[in-house]
C-alpha cells in the first residue's frame, strides 16, 4: 500500500483508467456475481447498493471485515463525480468486536479508484456519539433543531476537511494497479468466508 502523504508519485491518466475498470469488473462479476454470490445482499440500482459481507480470520477474536457494494451513479448538486461512490471495497480490522483501522477502495462516479483511509473508527464513534438525535424523547423543538444545526455543521466540517485531505494528497488519492492486484489478493484469499448473519 502506497503511503499517502502529499509526495507519492502521481499515477498516469491511462493507469487510473485501466484500474477502474478492473476494479468495476473484479466488484461486479469476481466478488457479487462470483464466489460468494449466494451471499450477496441486493440492492435498488439506485441509493441502496447490492452488498456482500465477508470475513478474514487473523486470530481467535481478530479479523478483517470486507464489505463490497456496487451501485449506479446519480445525480447530485452537492457531491462532485469523485465522491459520488459507485463501487467500493472497505476493510474493516476489527478486534475484540470492535472496528478499528478501516481502509476503503472507492470507485467514484468520475471512474478512477481512490483509497480513502479513514483511521480508527473506535475513535471516531466515541466521539459521534455526541451527534445522535433521540427523536423518541419528548425533546423541546428548541433543542432538537439546535442538535440537527450541530449535526449539518458536522457533516459539512467533515465534508470539508475529507476535500482538503484529498486537495493535499494526504487521503482520497488514486490507486495504481500494482495496489489493486495488492487488494484483489488480500480480499480473495481463500480464508476468506461470509460474515456471520448473513
Amino acid at each position: 500500500m502506497v503511503v499517502h502523504d502529499g509526495t507519492q508519485p502521481e499515477i498516469p491518466d491511462a493507469e487510473k483508467l485501466l484500474v477502474g475498470q478492473r476494479f468495476a469488473s473484479f466488484v461486479d462479476y469476481d466478488m457479487l456475481a462470483g464466489k460468494f454470490a449466494s451471499s450477496v445482499r441486493p440492492g435498488d440500482d439506485i441509493m441502496v447498493p447490492a452488498s456482500l459481507r465477508l470475513r478474514r480470520p487473523v486470530a481467535p477474536a481478530k479479523y478483517w471485515g470486507i464489505a463490497v457494494e456496487s451501485s449506479r451513479p446519480y445525480n447530485s448538486e452537492i457531491f462532485t463525480p469523485s465522491e459520488l461512490i459507485v463501487k467500493s471495497v472497505v476493510l474493516h480490522n476489527v478486534y475484540d468486536n470492535i472496528d478499528h483501522e478501516t481502509v476503503a477502495y472507492r470507485l467514484g462516479a468520475d471512474a478512477i479508484v481512490r483509497r480513502w483511509d479513514a483511521g480508527d473508527v473506535a475513535v471516531r464513534l466515541e466521539r459521534d456519539k455526541r451527534m445522535r438525535l433521540d427523536l423518541s424523547r419528548n425533546d423541546e423543538v428548541a433543542e432538537v433543531e439546535g442538535r440537527l444545526q450541530e449535526l449539518l455543521g458536522f457533516l459539512v466540517e467533515g465534508m470539508s476537511n475529507a476535500r482538503l485531505q484529498a486537495d493535499m494528497g494526504i487521503n482520497l488519492q488514486p490507486i495504481g494497479m500494482s495496489e489493486l492486484e495488492g487488494l484483489i489478493a488480500f480480499v480473495t484469499h481463500p480464508d476468506v468466508v461470509p460474515a456471520p448473519g448473513i
